[in-house]
């Protein structure tokens, strides 16, 4: 199981959710929650959305509960002027205000 997958059933079993509950707080189909397993998909960044949304959590605290995050350093990464000063501005502003540009961030590369 991939790692989105292993942080949405973390999240389910801390609430006791079954794929049915999951299905119905986020107001995705049935379907979709149990093929998503099933194949083990990943889920579209819409449907994310709409899960954190059904868990009370803002996507960026889905994203730093994946293993993943929590260890990448970006310390060594090069970065241009650009991605400098979207970091600044990131680190500037508060866990809401995160959550806002994240969300807004989503959005962008949806309309792509």
């Amino acid at each position: 199981m991939n790692e989105t997958l292993k942080r949405i059933k973390e999240l389910m079993d801390e609430r006791k959710w079954t794929f049915y509950q999951l299905s119905k707080y986020s107001e995705v189909p049935y379907n979709t929650v149990h093929y998503m397993f099933k194949r083990e998909t990943e889920p579209g960044i819409s449907t994310l959305k709409k899960y954190c949304k059904a868990f009370g959590i803002a996507p960026a605290e889905f994203i730093a509960g994946l293993p993943s995050t929590k260890e990448l350093s970006f310390d060594n990464v090069a970065r241009t002027d650009r991605e400098k000063q979207l970091l600044l501005i990131i680190r500037s502003v508060d866990i809401h205000k995160q959550d806002r540009l994240l969300s807004y961030a989503i959005a962008l590369s949806e309309q792509q």
